[in-house]
């Protein structure tokens, strides 16, 4: 198990945050972590990474309690919302900081400088940086040892789109490298595009959701009764809205419906498909 955290309960100035909440990472991959402000997402990272003590309950890394993390120091790495980097300093010299502490080669310095596409900044001062510049150090120090688990709070508030892509990129390479990642993020549409797992707090619960990869699809046609019943047929839940035909179906399915359709010889005209996002998802659990 990466991790796992058993009927935690929190609460802050006699206000519960958690309460008896429960969640598990048993495979590797990019997890996001959402919900409204206030929630508690960057609370439950601080909690996970021992800056905050849970009042009940139990967090598990790799087996061992977070209360033992000294020995899992080097597996694991936590980039939080509001860490702040030495200004007279460079990219370079807090990368080798961070390298000479935990005796890192470096050669995995330069991999890392070329990940995030530090060359052109990497001996300024932190002071000349962009606020994406800044958070691609930061996510690279984070990576200096290699670590198997990697929280990240909010990584891409206020990023230029240059540097968003890059943390994507670094986010899918991660998943592909078999390390786990839990992002959290109010960027919706962007943490879709590298994970299809999401947890979120509700209720002062944890729960867990696939993204769902769903599209609705509505059409006219003049054999309503017929295609209809060819749709409940294929097992497809049909609404009628303003002399349409309405269905939700996967979005890799599409094509190969309409290709059935029109073997039936099933007319429909005026095809128009909606593709459901995670914010549509969002919005139906939190509204």
């Amino acid at each position: 198990m990466i991790l796992e955290i058993t009927h935690l309960s929190f609460n802050y100035k006699n206000v519960d945050i958690f309460k008896d909440a429960s969640m598990q990472i048993e495979k590797p991959g990019v997890y996001g972590l959402v919900a409204p402000n206030g929630s508690g997402k960057t609370t439950l990272l601080d909690l996970i990474a021992g800056f905050l003590s849970q009042q009940r309950g139990e967090i598990r890394i790799f087996g061992q309690s977070n209360k033992q993390l000294k020995s899992l120091a080097p597996k694991i790495s936590y980039v939080q919302d509001n860490r702040v980097l030495y200004q007279y300093l460079s990219a370079q010299e807090h990368l080798n900081m961070v390298a000479d502490l935990y005796h890192v080669s470096k050669e995995r310095v330069a991999q890392l400088v070329k990940q995030f596409a530090l060359t052109n900044f990497l001996t300024r001062p932190v002071s000349s940086y962009s606020l994406g510049q800044k958070q691609r150090i930061l996510i690279a120090m984070a990576m200096v040892t290699d670590p198997q688990l990697i929280f990240l709070d909010e990584p891409l508030n206020g990023l230029d789109p240059d540097s968003v892509i890059i943390i994507r990129n670094v986010l899918k390479q991660l998943a592909l490298e078999k390390k786990t990642v839990l992002v959290s993020s109010h960027n919706l549409d962007e943490l879709a595009k590298t994970t299809d797992t999401f947890f979120y707090v509700k209720n002062k619960q944890l729960f867990s959701e696939q993204i769902e990869h769903f599209a609705n699809l509505s059409f006219k046609t003049d054999q309503p009764e017929q295609m209809q019943q060819f749709l409940e047929d294929a097992d497809f839940q049909v609404k009628r809205d303003d002399g349409r035909l309405v269905i939700l179906v996967a979005s890799d399915r599409i094509i190969d419906l309409i290709r059935k359709m029109d073997q039936q010889h099933l007319d429909f005209s005026d095809p128009k498909i909606y593709v459901n996002s995670l914010e549509d998802q969002y919005q139906r659990i939190f509204d």
